[in-house]
């Protein structure tokens, strides 16, 4: 039941996708930063089915640090951090000062739990007072997934907040923490 309907102009021109597996390391994170959200995930996946490039790593912080579509920086955050994994934190880390990234910046470095000795606390802590909830919300995600006991206090002091979202996943993080 429904339908779909197609409006173009009458002298648009479909723009042709890129064979992904021929392009350059270059090319790839260029489209990493791009507009279209599709072409950034198959930038994204062939990136990482190549592996680990020292040019991308450096040309992928550069995104982060000046496009100026969100989509794009975050897609290089989490580039970075899928391609590099713990060796993408201390760049990562660099990050966290910037107002507009730094809940996408907690929600890469919450991820892995696999790595979770080598993600610090204290950034983590740090933001659980951060004004944005959104930012709060990541910081109390992060700390109870990768069971950052020292971060309990500071996570109890969460369960009264003033955004009932980040006082509800306070007390799962406590409850994570056990």
């Amino acid at each position: 039941v429904g339908y779909i309907i197609r409006l173009t102009g009458k002298n648009a021109k479909a723009a042709t996708a890129p064979d992904f597996k021929k392009l350059t390391e270059a090319q790839l994170v260029e489209l990493v930063g791009s507009d279209s959200a599709v072409w950034r995930l198959a930038a994204q996946r062939e990136l990482l089915v190549r592996g680990e490039q020292p040019e991308v790593e450096k040309d992928l912080q550069e995104i982060v640090a000046n496009k100026s579509n969100i989509g794009a920086r975050v897609a290089g955050i989490f580039t970075l951090k899928q391609l590099l994994g713990v060796k993408a934190h201390p760049a990562l880390m660099t990050f966290l000062n910037n107002d507009e990234l730094r809940e996408y910046v907690l929600k890469a470095l919450g991820d892995d739990v696999r790595v979770a000795a080598e993600v610090p606390a204290q950034p983590l802590i740090a933001a659980l007072t951060d004004e944005n909830p959104r930012v709060r919300l990541q910081a109390e995600t992060a700390l109870g997934h990768l069971g950052k006991v020292e971060a309990a206090e500071a996570l109890l002091t969460r369960t009264a907040d003033s955004d009932y979202t980040v006082a509800h996943i306070a007390v799962q993080a406590l409850r994570w923490l056990k």
